[in-house]
């Protein structure tokens, strides 16, 4: 089971019915599968662990994610970071920064506050 599979069932899972609502909600910023939070969090449950095993963060997943159209990616890619962020290193920094200004909009940036911030809370640099 890969990271891969997780995005094959993602798309398996649309619900065109479901996809409008939740484009008109986010504005029409972005274009979705209707695949809604439990469900991906059901998915996330069953690859997440699996993945945490490796300690290593896979950017060529995130990266896939983030070009994709569909907003579920990116919500994938940002909670497989919460997921996997006692992981991170500063070097991870940039990154998450290409994250956060690409594609940008509330919903994956309150996702990605909490993974840098846990990051900055657990840093050795970190200055109170």
């Amino acid at each position: 089971m890969s990271l891969t599979d997780l995005l094959e069932e993602l798309e398996a899972a649309k619900n065109p019915k479901k996809a409008g609502p939740m484009e008109a909600y986010m504005r029409h910023q972005f274009s979705f599968l209707g695949v809604a939070a439990p469900e991906r969090n059901k998915l996330y449950k069953k690859y997440f662990p699996e993945a945490k095993k490796t300690k290593i963060i896979d950017w060529n997943f995130v990266d896939t994610c983030w070009r994709k159209g569909p907003r579920e990616y990116q919500y994938v890619a940002a909670n497989y970071l919460k997921a996997m962020q006692s992981y991170l290193t500063e070097n991870d920094l940039p990154k998450l920064e290409r994250l956060v200004v690409t594609k940008s909009w509330w919903d994956t940036v309150d996702i990605l506050d909490r993974v840098v911030g846990g990051w900055c809370m657990r840093s050795r640099n970190w200055k109170k």
